[in-house]
C-alpha cells in the first residue's frame, strides 16, 4: 500500500507539472483573441503565483485540520474548475479570475505533497517528485500544441488538461484511505531482527529502516547451532559435554577456539561454545570449508592422557577394548569413541599396539566432525547486520536521516557473543533512544 501510494503522489505531481507551461504555449494564440497586449501574459501569472504563495502559507494549517489527501483532492480538483474556467473564458478579466483558484489548488498541492513525502519517504522520493513535475511540465504544451495544430483551438487544450485533473480527482478521492497514518512526534522502531519468526519477529523493521533510505547491512542468523556431516552424530543426540575445547579451522587457520560446554542434536551440535562460534565464522562458511575439533580432555597434555590410557588398559589387560575404556567416556560416547577408534571393540586390551593406543590418544585429543552449514533464523538467537550504525546517532539512537526517528536493540548492526551482552545491547540502546524522545 505504501508503493500505491507513493504512485499516487507522483502522480499528482506529474498534473501539478501539467498546467504551468500552457499559458506560455498558448498565449501567442490566445492574447489577439482576448484583444489584449502580448505583455498581459504577466499579469495572468501574477495572480497565479499571488494564490500559490498565499495556499502554500496555508498549506500546514489545512494538512493539520483536514490531512494531506483530502487537501490534495481538493486541490486538483480545485485546479480542474480552474482550467476548465480558463477553456470557456472569453475576456481577459475572466482569465484573471480563474487564475485565482487556480494558484490556491497548486500551492496547496505542492505544499502538501511536498510535506508529506519528507515526513514519511526516503530522501531520495524529493528529488523523483521534482522529476515527475518535469514531466508534466513537458507534457503540457504537448498536449496545448496537439490541440492547436489540430485546429481545436487553445480552449480545448486547456479542457483536456482540465479533464486530466479531473480524473486523477476521482483516483486520489479513491485512494484516501491510504494516507491515514498515525502522526507522532517521535517513532522508536525495536521491531528485534529476524531470529524466532514465530514470535512475530519477522524482521519488518528492516523494511521500514530501506523506506527511510537507511542502508541495512547483510543478515545472518547468529548465535546459532551447526549441521555437521557426521552420521554417528544422531546417535549422540541430547549428549551435553562440559569441559571440553572446541577449535574451529579452514584449512590450516584456527578461526575459533575456546573452553566450555556443547551439546549434541540429531543435525549437528550446538550449546555455548558451539552458539559463540557461529557468530565469528557464519559470514566465511559459504566460501571456505571448514572442519571441527573436540579435544574431550583438554586438562591432560597429550602425555598425561596416554598415561590416564596405560593405567586404564593395566587395570582392564584381559577384557575387551570396548569393556576397558568406560572410565574414559559418557555411556553415550563410548560406541562412538570406540568404533572411531579404529580398534575391533573385541580386541583384548593387552593385544592393542602402542601405535594404536596413540591414535587412540590422538583421537579423544581432537575428536574431528565436518561442518556443512548453519541452522537457519527458526533456531537463531540473534540477527547479525542490520541498521548500519554509521546512520544513527550513538548519542541519541536518533537516525541521522530522518529526524524524529530512532532505532534500538536487534534492528541494529551490533551484536555480540553469548553470554547475556546483546540483552545489554537492547536494554541500553532501548533506554537511551526513549529518554532521547523524553
Amino acid at each position: 500500500m505504501t508503493h500505491l501510494l507513493l504512485a499516487v503522489i507522483y502522480l499528482s505531481f506529474i498534473s501539478l507539472g501539467l498546467p504551468d507551461a500552457l499559458l506560455g504555449s498558448a498565449w501567442p494564440t490566445m492574447y489577439p483573441q482576448l484583444d489584449v497586449p502580448v505583455s498581459y501574459a504577466g499579469i495572468v501569472s501574477m495572480v497565479i503565483s499571488v494564490g500559490t504563495i498565499v495556499s502554500s502559507l496555508q498549506s500546514d494549517r489545512l494538512t493539520r485540520r483536514f490531512g494531506p489527501g483530502r487537501v490534495t483532492a481538493a486541490s486538483v480538483c480545485l485546479t480542474a474548475a480552474a482550467l476548465f474556467g480558463f477553456s470557456v473564458s472569453s475576456s481577459f478579466w475572466m482569465l484573471c479570475l480563474w487564475a485565482i483558484p487556480y494558484g490556491l489548488g497548486a500551492g496547496s498541492v505542492d505544499a502538501a505533497l511536498n510535506n508529506y513525502v519528507a515526513l514519511h519517504y526516503a530522501s531520495r522520493h524529493m528529488s523523483w517528485l521534482h522529476c515527475m513535475w518535469g514531466v508534466g511540465a513537458t507534457a503540457g504544451p504537448y498536449i496545448m500544441g496537439f490541440a492547436l495544430a489540430g485546429g481545436q483551438g487553445w480552449n480545448m487544450g486547456y479542457r483536456a488538461v482540465g479533464l486530466l485533473q479531473l480524473l486523477l480527482t476521482a483516483l486520489l478521492i479513491v485512494t484516501l484511505p491510504l494516507w491515514r497514518r498515525t502522526g507522532a512526534d517521535a517513532v522508536i522502531v525495536a521491531t528485534g531482527g529476524c531470529s524466532y519468526p514465530s514470535t512475530g519477529s519477522t524482521g519488518d523493521g528492516y523494511r521500514f529502516a530501506r523506506e527511510c533510505g537507511h542502508q541495512v547491512t547483510e543478515l545472518r542468523p547468529a548465535l546459532v547451532p551447526f549441521e555437521t556431516g557426521e552420521p554417528w552424530v544422531k546417535d549422540l543426540q541430547g549428549l551435553s559435554l562440559r569441559n571440553v575445547r572446541v577449535r574451529i579451522r579452514t584449512g590450516k587457520k584456527v578461526l575459533y577456539e575456546e573452553f566450555g560446554e556443547m551439546l549434541f542434536t540429531h543435525y549437528g551440535v550446538s550449546g555455548p561454545l558451539i552458539l559463540s562460534a557461529s557468530s565469528l565464522v557464519s559470514g566465511r562458511m559459504e566460501q571456505f570449508p571448514m572442519s571441527m575439533e573436540i579435544d574431550l580432555k583438554p586438562a591432560m597434555t597429550p602425555e598425561q592422557l596416554d598415561r590416564r590410557i596405560l593405567r586404564d588398559f593395566e587395570e582392564n589387560r584381559n577384557r575387551q577394548f570396548k569393556n576397558g575404556v568406560q572410565k574414559l567416556f559418557p555411556g553415550k560416547l563410548l560406541p562412538v569413541m570406540v568404533s572411531l577408534s579404529g580398534i575391533h571393540p573385541d580386541k583384548k586390551i593387552n593385544e592393542i599396539t602402542r601405535e594404536e593406543r596413540r591414535n587412540f590418544a590422538a583421537l579423544i585429543k581432537s575428536l574431528p566432525m565436518t561442518l556443512t552449514g548453519l541452522r537457519d533464523f527458526n533456531e537463531a538467537i540473534i540477527t547479525r547486520g542490520g541498521v548500519s550504525v554509521k546512520e544513527i546517532n550513538p548519542s541519541t539512537m536518533e537516525s541521522r536521516l530522518v529526524q524524529g526517528l530512532y532505532f534500538a536493540g536487534e534492528v541494529l548492526d551490533v551484536d555480540a557473543l553469548t553470554g547475556g551482552f546483546n540483552l545489554q545491547i537492547a536494554w541500553s540502546t532501548g533506554y537511551l533512544a526513549g529518554d532521547s524522545v523524553r
